[in-house]
């Protein structure tokens, strides 16, 4: 297995990265209209800027960088390899209910033991496990949010702006 770098410093000018782990993929469709990018309206407005000669209107968006997972070992397996590329995510939106396999409590204090400082929003609907539970389980929840389902557009909007630092343009640190 690769080492982890303990500390990774991201790569300047980079997007805000965001892993998103659902078995629903239609929350990953809801992730990506949320913040992701419209490559087609933005290919669309390149081309009309160039053929009128103006500039690309800002559409004024955040930027991040959405990977996706469906179950908690491809979440931990991503992860991984984020920290090795020096690329380390900022905030990771985990289900609770990810049948087969591990559960997002499971992977979350998983991927906790690679990652410490890792912001984590717990997303379910279901009452599964109690908050103190969850904070026995992780150990401590200074660095974890719970969303519920359904979403509201602008809560996961807000969450991932307050993590990942984009509302003041500087990085959130790491503490």
């Amino acid at each position: 297995m690769n080492p982890i770098p303990s500390n990774p410093e991201p790569i300047p000018d980079a997007p805000y990265r965001i892993l998103v782990v659902d078995d629903n993929l239609a929350i990953h469709d809801d992730f990506r209209k949320t913040l992701g990018e419209d490559k087609a309206g933005a290919k669309f407005d390149e081309e009309d800027a160039a053929f009128f000669g103006t500039e690309p209107p800002a559409d004024g968006k955040p930027r991040f960088e959405l990977d996706f997972a469906s179950q908690g070992q491809e979440a931990i397996d991503l992860l991984i390899a984020a920290r090795t590329a020096g690329r380390p995510y900022a905030v990771v939106f985990m289900d609770v209910r990810m049948p087969p396999g591990l559960d997002g409590i499971e992977t979350t204090a998983r991927m906790r033991e690679i990652d410490p400082e890792l912001e984590v929003v717990i997303c379910t609907a279901f009452c599964d496990y109690t908050y103190a539970k969850i904070a026995k389980r992780l150990g401590g929840t200074d660095r974890l949010t719970i969303l519920r389902k359904p979403f509201n557009v602008t809560e996961v909007l807000q969450h991932a702006l307050e993590f990942t630092g984009e509302q003041t343009g500087q990085p959130q640190e790491r503490r």
